[in-house]
C-alpha cells in the first residue's frame, strides 16, 4: 500500500508541476437574444458551501419571466443569481432600475458591489433611475438562499448618484464609495448603510472636482482611499484615512518628483496582514521610461514606509495589490503585451522576485495592443491567480481576449505555473470583469463578458465558468510530519464509514478523488467530529479536506478498501 501511495503521490506531483488551466462548467445567460440590448456580469463571489453568486446589468425585450414587452418597451434590471458548485442556476432575483449608464465600449452599468459575510449573507449595490430621472444608489442585504431580503437602504441626494466601490465590516454595515454629479461638478462621497435605517447616509465628502477616489479598504474604525488630486491641471496618488464617524485622519499626496507634469495615479489600496495600508498605482518617471507601476507602503499613522517602481516596458500600469504568503505581498502590474507579479517584502516593499506572463491568443491576431488586469485572488496555498482582458488587431478588426493566469512556486523558483487559454476573436469579444476563489476546491471561477462584436456589442452574453488545475491539492511525502495534528481520521483504511475527530468546529468536510473530482461534500454544521458513510465510494485513495468555521483547512489522506 505504501509503494501505491508513493507512486500516486509522485504521478501527481508531476501533473501539478505543468498543470494547466482545466474546465469544470461553463454556463452563459442572456435576458434576451434580441440583438442590441446588455448582457453583462460586474461582480463575482464565492461562499464557504462553494455556490457562486453573480450580479449583473441587462436590457430587454421581455419581462422578468421572459414575456415580450408590449409596444416595444425597453426592461432594464440587475440581477442577482445563485450557482451551485456544478454551476447549475439555483435561484435569482431581479431588480428593476429603469435605466443603465451607457460607457464607452458598450458598456451599460448599473451594479457596482457584492459583498459576502463570514455567515455567507449577500450584499448588494447597484444604482437606479428614480422617477424624477436622477440616479440614486441601492443597498440591499439576503440570506444565503436569496429567498429572504433582510433588510435594504437608499442613497439619493438631489443630484445624480453613482455608486463606484462598496466593502461590508464584520458587523454587517455597508461602507460605500458614491460619485454624486450635480451639473458641471463631481463629488466623492463615503456612505454608511446599515440595518437601522432605509436611508443611507453621508459621512465624509472629498473635495469637489479635485479629488478623485478610485478604491477603498476599511477596518472596524477606519476607511483608507486612494486615486488622485488634481493640481493646475497635474494629478499626483492621492491615500487618505477618513474615521467611521467622518473625521479626516491623514491625508498624503504623492507626485514620483514631477510635480509639474505627468499624471500619478493610485488605481487600488489594501490592508496588509500587518496592518499597513498598500497601494497600487501608475506615476509618470521621465521621457524615456514613460510611466512606471508603483507600490506604496503607509503606516496606519500616514508615514511612507516603503516605495517600489516596476519598469518593464515603456508604459507600464499598477493595477491591483494583494497580499501574499507570510511577509509578503502581489504587485500586479502590465505593459501592452505582457503581465507581470512582483512579490515584495510586505516590511518595506523590497523586491524579492517577479514572474513575467505573455498573454498570447489562440485565434489569428495581428498584434497585441493592450493589456487590462480585472483581478487577482490569492489561494490559502499563496498562489496569485490574475485575470484580464487582452486587446488585439485582426484583419476583421480589434477584438477583446480573456487570460487567466496562475503564479507561484514551482520548486523554490516564483513563475507563471499554469495558463488558460487566451479565447476571444472578433465575432466573440471578450472582456474579463472579475475572479472569486471556491474554498472547497481551491478551483477559480471566472466572471467575463461576449460581445458580437467589440464595437457594435449587438449581442452580448454574460459567461460564467469554473477553472481548475489537474489536483487542489499538494501531497505530502509519506515520510514527512503533519503539519498540525488538529484532524485525524479513524479508522484508515476504512472499509464503510470514517470518522474525523477535529480540535476546532468544523464548517465543511470535502472528499477528492486522484483525479481531484468531488466525492462528496457533508456540511458539519460547527461539529468537531463528523462521520461519513463512505459505501457509494469506489475503493481507493481520496483527500480528505476539513474546512474549518473560521475558514482554514487541513487536508488529510483516506484509503477506502
Amino acid at each position: 500500500m505504501k509503494q501505491l501511495i508513493l507512486v500516486m503521490m509522485i504521478l501527481c506531483s508531476a501533473l501539478i508541476t505543468n498543470a494547466q488551466f482545466t474546465e469544470n462548467w461553463n454556463v452563459r445567460y442572456q435576458a434576451t437574444g434580441t440583438q442590441n440590448f446588455s448582457n453583462e456580469g460586474r461582480k463575482v463571489a464565492v461562499d464557504a458551501m462553494g455556490n457562486t453568486f453573480v450580479l449583473g446589468d441587462f436590457s430587454s425585450d421581455r419581462d422578468s419571466v421572459g414575456n415580450m414587452l408590449s409596444g416595444g418597451a425597453t426592461q432594464y434590471t440587475v440581477r442577482l443569481q445563485k450557482y451551485n458548485y456544478l454551476g447549475t442556476l439555483i435561484y435569482w432575483r431581479t431588480f428593476i432600475v429603469n435605466g443603465l449608464l451607457a460607457l464607452g465600449g458598450g458598456e451599460n452599468v448599473g451594479s457596482f458591489g457584492l459583498e459576502l459575510d463570514a455567515s455567507n449573507n449577500v450584499y448588494i449595490g447597484y444604482n437606479y433611475v428614480n422617477s424624477l430621472g436622477n440616479r440614486d444608489v441601492v443597498f440591499k442585504k439576503f440570506n444565503n438562499t436569496l429567498t429572504t431580503e433582510i433588510w435594504n437602504s437608499i442613497y439619493a441626494t438631489p443630484a445624480n448618484d453613482y455608486g463606484v466601490d462598496m466593502k461590508v465590516s464584520a458587523s454587517g454595515q455597508i461602507t460605500s464609495l458614491v460619485k454624486i454629479i450635480s451639473g458641471t461638478n463631481t463629488t466623492y462621497a463615503l456612505v454608511h448603510a446599515t440595518n437601522f435605517s432605509s436611508t443611507a447616509v453621508s459621512f465624509y465628502n472629498f473635495i469637489m472636482n479635485s479629488e478623485v477616489i478610485n478604491s477603498l479598504a476599511i477596518t472596524s474604525r477606519e476607511v483608507f482611499v486612494t486615486g488622485y488630486t488634481v493640481t493646475s491641471g497635474v494629478k499626483s496618488i492621492l491615500v487618505a484615512s477618513i474615521s467611521s464617524a467622518g473625521s479626516l485622519i491623514w491625508k498624503q499626496n504623492f507626485d514620483n518628483n514631477t510635480p509639474t507634469s505627468g499624471n500619478d495615479i493610485g488605481n487600488h489600496i489594501m490592508i496588509g496582514l500587518n496592518g499597513m495600508v498598500y497601494v497600487a498605482g501608475t506615476v509618470y518617471t521621465n521621457a524615456t521610461n514613460g510611466f512606471d507601476a508603483i507600490a506604496i507602503l503607509y503606516s496606519t499613522t500616514g508615514a511612507r514606509r516603503g516605495l517600489q517602481t516596476v519598469h518593464i516596458g515603456t508604459d507600464d500600469t499598477g493595477w491591483r495589490i494583494a497580499n501574499g504568503p507570510v511577509g509578503y505581498v502581489y504587485l500586479v502590474s502590465s505593459t501592452a503585451s505582457a503581465v507581470t507579479v512582483s512579490k515584495l517584502n510586505s516590511s518595506n516593499l523590497t523586491p524579492n522576485t517577479k514572474a513575467i506572463y505573455t498573454p498570447t491568443p489562440i485565434t489569428d491576431y495581428l498584434a497585441v495592443t493592450g493589456i487590462s488586469v480585472a483581478d487577482i485572488k490569492v489561494s490559502s496555498s499563496g498562489n496569485a491567480y490574475v485575470a484580464g482582458t487582452v486587446t488585439c488587431s485582426s484583419q476583421a478588426g480589434t477584438y477583446g481576449a480573456s487570460f487567466l493566469s496562475k503564479f507561484g512556486l514551482n520548486g523554490v523558483v516564483f513563475k507563471n505555473i499554469g495558463n488558460m487559454d487566451v479565447s476571444g476573436n472578433f465575432t466573440s469579444s471578450y472582456k474579463t470583469e472579475a475572479i472569486a476563489i471556491n474554498p472547497l476546491r481551491t478551483d477559480v471561477v471566472l466572471l467575463k463578458n461576449v460581445a458580437n462584436t467589440y464595437t457594435s456589442h449587438a449581442i452580448e452574453k454574460m459567461c460564467l465558468n469554473s477553472q481548475d488545475v489537474s489536483l487542489p491539492f499538494r501531497l505530502a511525502d509519506e515520510t514527512q510530519q503533519p503539519i498540525a495534528s488538529n484532524v485525524t481520521l479513524s479508522p484508515n483504511p476504512a472499509i464503510s464509514n470514517v470518522t474525523i475527530s477535529c480540535q476546532q468546529p468544523v464548517s465543511t468536510v470535502v472528499l477528492y478523488d486522484m483525479l481531484g473530482k468531488q466525492a462528496m461534500i457533508q456540511s458539519a454544521d460547527g461539529q468537531n467530529s463528523i462521520n461519513l458513510a463512505l459505501s457509494n465510494l469506489n475503493n481507493g485513495i481520496y483527500i480528505c479536506k476539513v474546512i474549518f468555521k473560521d475558514g482554514q483547512s487541513e487536508s488529510r489522506r483516506l484509503v477506502v478498501q
